[in-house]
């Protein structure tokens, strides 16, 4: 019988979690911070750059009862998101959502995040708001 010797990258992809990033992306559009949350590691650092918190200064969001509190605020303003595009790979992914506010104002995210054992461990994301 042959001996099989399993490379270092084949034993790498086996142990590899995958993201699921259709079930992210449904849950943004359904505002759904339960489901949302799910996709972040319980360490998961988010670092928020918009009119209120510049590059020098942004928010800094750590852990992921932080990160479930900043969602659920996001759900509460009723807010329409559109996933423009999305990709993600087992290491890294970005994000572009167009939300809209019920009073029509609207604001573009786009977030760039790093993956670790399938859940993000941390995100940048950009926000444009309309003036």
């Amino acid at each position: 019988m042959a001996h099989m010797d399993t490379t270092t990258e084949e034993r790498r992809m086996t142990t590899t979690i995958a993201f699921d990033l259709a079930a992210l992306v449904a849950a943004l559009e359904a505002d759904d911070p339960a489901r949302i949350a799910a996709a972040y590691a319980d360490d998961a650092i988010i670092e928020i750059h918009n009119r209120d918190h510049g590059p020098s200064a942004p928010l800094v969001v750590r852990g992921h009862d932080a990160v479930r509190a900043l969602l659920e605020d996001v759900a509460s303003r009723e807010l329409e998101h559109r996933v423009r595009r999305a990709v993600a790979d087992t290491r890294c992914g970005a994000l572009q959502i167009r939300c809209r506010y019920p009073d029509g104002a609207t604001v573009t995210c786009s977030t760039a995040f790093d993956i670790e054992h399938g859940r993000i461990v941390r995100e940048t994301r950009l926000e444009i708001w309309d003036a």
